[in-house]
C-alpha cells in the first residue's frame, strides 16, 4: 500500500457536472488577502503573471476540468501549455487529452518543438499546430484537433472551449512562491473554479458541452521537482470548497509539498501537513508493463473520509521524455465532488 501525508482538506464527488459556486452571501475577499499567518509578502502579482516569464527556464499553463452534454454524457479534458530552456534554446511543448467516461476511451495528443507565441502584458497567445491557447485575467480560449482510435477506425476529434473564472485566483504556498529544499523555486497560483463551455467534435457528431475547470500556472526552476516524481491531487467539492495538494518524493520518500485549501467565499489558506493522509488501494501497470501508478486513493481529514477513484484507469499520458498519468477522478465519502490527479516518476522507461 502507498502511503503519504499530505495537507488539510474537505473532498467530495460528483453527480452532475456543472456545479454552481456555493452563494454564501458574502462578497468575495480580493484575491491578494493570502492566510499567510506570518505575513509573507505576497509573491505574484495578476493579471501580469497570466503572461510569459523568460527570465525562468521552466513555466507551464495547465488546465483540466470536468464536461458534459444537456442530455448527462460526461467527460475530462486536459489542455497543458509547457515552455522550457534547454541548453541556451527555448522549446515548447502542448498536450491536449480527452476522456471519453460513457466510451471508456482515453485519447492524448503530445506536440514538441518550436510552436509560437505572443508576447504580451497581462496575457498569453500560444500556437502550435492545430492547437492554440489565448487568454489572461481568467477568460481563456482554447482550440484543439487530433484523432482518435486504431489505426484504420480513427475518428477527428476537435474541442473548442471558453473558460471564465468563477472566484478570484489563489497563491498556493501561502503568497505564491516556494524554494524546494532539494534544488529549485517554483511560482504557482491556480484558478480553482472556472466556469467552461463550448463544443467536442467527435467524427461527425459535435456536442455542445459545459463545465467546470481547474488552471494552474508555475514557473520557476521546476527540474529538480520533476526529477523527484509528484503526485497533485485538484478537487472541485459539491459544497463549493476547492483542494489542491502537491506531493514530492526525494530520495524515494513521500511528503507533502504544498497545500491550498479555499472556502466557498474565496478566502483560501495554506494547510497543515500533519492533518492529512492519503493512501492508494491498487495500483495499474500500462500496456508496455513499464509503468506502474498507484490508483484509488483513500483520504482521511480529521474524522472526514473520503475515495477518489479514477473514472477509468488507463488515463496515462505516454510521453517519451516524461511519461505521466493525468486522470479525470470521483470524490465519494463525507461530502461530493470530483477530481483530477496527475502522477509522475512511476515509470522505468527514458525519462
Amino acid at each position: 500500500m502507498i502511503h503519504f501525508l499530505l495537507l488539510a482538506c474537505t473532498a467530495s464527488p460528483p453527480t452532475d457536472t456543472a456545479q454552481d459556486v456555493v452563494d454564501t452571501g458574502e462578497a468575495p475577499l480580493p484575491w491578494t488577502l493570502a492566510a499567510c499567518e506570518d505575513g509573507q509578502e505576497t509573491k505574484v502579482t495578476l493579471p501580469a503573471d497570466d503572461a510569459v516569464h523568460m527570465e525562468e527556464p521552466e513555466e507551464w499553463w495547465y488546465w483540466t476540468g470536468h464536461l458534459a452534454t444537456a442530455d448527462g454524457r460526461q467527460f475530462g479534458f486536459e489542455y497543458a501549455v509547457f515552455m522550457a530552456e534547454y541548453s541556451g534554446f527555448r522549446g515548447m511543448m502542448v498536450h491536449t487529452a480527452l476522456t471519453d467516461i460513457a466510451a471508456q476511451d482515453f485519447s492524448v495528443e503530445t506536440h514538441m518543438g518550436l510552436g509560437s507565441y505572443t508576447q504580451e502584458a497581462a496575457s498569453f497567445d500560444f500556437a502550435f499546430g492545430e492547437q492554440s491557447a489565448r487568454g489572461g485575467d481568467g477568460q481563456d480560449q482554447l482550440h484543439a484537433e487530433w484523432t482518435r482510435g486504431e489505426p484504420g477506425a480513427e475518428e477527428a476529434v476537435t474541442i473548442d472551449l471558453e473558460i471564465t473564472e468563477l472566484r478570484h485566483p489563489v497563491l498556493n504556498h501561502c503568497n505564491g512562491y516556494h524554494d524546494y529544499d532539494f534544488g529549485g523555486h517554483t511560482w504557482y497560483y491556480s484558478r480553482t473554479r472556472m466556469d467552461a463551455v463550448g463544443t467536442i467534435q467527435l467524427g461527425d457528431e459535435t456536442l455542445e458541452v459545459t463545465g467546470d475547470a481547474w488552471f494552474d500556472h508555475q514557473w520557476g526552476e521546476l527540474f529538480g521537482a520533476a526529477d523527484t516524481g509528484w503526485d497533485w491531487f485538484a478537487l472541485q467539492l459539491e459544497d463549493g470548497r476547492e483542494i489542491m495538494l502537491f506531493g514530492t518524493r526525494p530520495g524515494g520518500e513521500p511528503r507533502l509539498e504544498g497545500g491550498t485549501l479555499v472556502h466557498p467565499d474565496g478566502r483560501f489558506e495554506e494547510l497543515d501537513p500533519d492533518t492529512v493522509s492519503v493512501s492508494a488501494r491498487r495500483t495499474w501497470t500500462n500496456a508496455a508493463g513499464d509503468c506502474t501508478y498507484p490508483l484509488e486513493w483513500d483520504l482521511t481529514v480529521g474524522d472526514e473520509q473520503f475515495l477518489v477513484t479514477p473514472v477509468m484507469d488507463d488515463q496515462a499520458v505516454d510521453f517519451e521524455h516524461m511519461p505521466y498519468w493525468e486522470g479525470a477522478s470521483t470524490v465519494t465519502g463525507s461530502v461530493a465532488g470530483r477530481a483530477y490527479v496527475e502522477l509522475t516518476g512511476y515509470c522505468n522507461g527514458p525519462g
